[in-house]
């Protein structure tokens, strides 16, 4: 594998107690499925990792959508995204602003941005309202 971080990622995600599907390529590229909850009481969702080269993108499949669809979704790539397949913004990467770097330990970074996210969502369909952080896109 050419890249030592998509090997570290890959071997975290693939090995997590909710991993359900796995799928990596020669070149080191990686697709991970994991069942998250943002909390205990939370509703259980399908989660998709994806890598290719430097980019980790984080899919949610088949989320419940609010009236007016997905272009009233918050904090997601609209670009990427359809309904049955939404790519989550979970972290800003602009100029000297780095949130994530690659490297970082998913368990503190990725994971957990996206058990917040959806938190934050779930908190969204009841009120309407996005409480989460955030960069306005």
């Amino acid at each position: 594998m050419k890249n030592p971080h998509r090997f570290k990622y890959y071997e975290q995600l693939a090995h997590d107690d909710t991993c359900y599907w796995k799928w990596r390529d020669t070149n080191g590229n990686f697709r991970v499925f994991l069942k998250l909850k943002a909390d205990s009481n939370s509703n259980e969702y399908q989660v998709e990792f994806a890598s290719k080269g430097r980019q980790l993108d984080v899919f949610v499949r088949n989320l419940s959508l609010p009236d007016g669809g997905l272009e009233q979704v918050p904090h997601i790539y609209r670009k990427g995204s359809t309904p049955e397949r939404v790519n989550l913004c979970l972290y800003y990467n602009w100029g000297s602003q780095d949130e994530f770097k690659y490297g970082d330990a998913l368990k503190t970074s990725i994971i957990a941005w996206t058990k917040e996210w959806l938190h934050y969502y779930e908190l969204f369909l009841i009120t309407g309202t996005w409480y989460g952080n955030g960069v306005e896109h």
